[in-house]
């Protein structure tokens, strides 16, 4: 008994350790996607949405074996910056899951998204955020450097 009580007292913190570690660099920001201006520049849209629906689908996709369950999220159009968004195309998500780098779709919250292919999946951390307040200073700053950022895409 004493041998398995010192034993995970050792044994706990370096699992603690290494699940933390992987977790921390399975959603670690791609070079290619560092900066705004990066993550725009690569985005085939970029847009503010407040989702009104969330529910869980199973995903079939010829590249990844099996069904995958994923969140679908509609949404209303606030803004766009980029690219022809449609409400009537919904976005993706993983289920919600520590360390699948999910960004969690939720009811009522506005989310400035970038959509990066035809999947339309937005995870973390590629430049898609949840806003709960729009009224923020720093979320005010972020949507004037998306709006600048439009501009010179003209």
């Amino acid at each position: 008994m004493f041998y398995l009580r010192n034993l995970s007292r050792r044994f706990l913190p370096l699992l603690f350790l290494v699940l933390m570690r992987g977790t921390i660099s399975a959603c670690t920001e791609p070079d290619n996607l560092k900066t705004v201006e990066q993550q725009f520049q690569k985005a085939s849209e970029v847009f503010l949405a407040r989702v009104i629906s969330a529910k869980e689908i199973v995903y079939h996709d010829s590249q990844f074996p099996g069904d995958i369950p994923v969140v679908e999220g509609r949404y209303q159009l606030k803004e766009v910056f980029k690219g022809s968004p449609s409400e009537e195309t919904p976005v993706r998500d993983f289920v919600f899951g520590f360390g699948n780098c999910s960004l969690g779709l939720l009811v009522g919250l506005n989310y400035v998204f970038f959509i990066y292919d035809d999947h339309r999946f937005v995870l973390l951390p590629n430049g898609i955020g949840a806003i709960v307040n729009l009224e923020a200073s720093n979320v005010k700053e972020y949507l004037v450097k998306l709006r600048s950022l439009k501009q010179n895409q003209r």
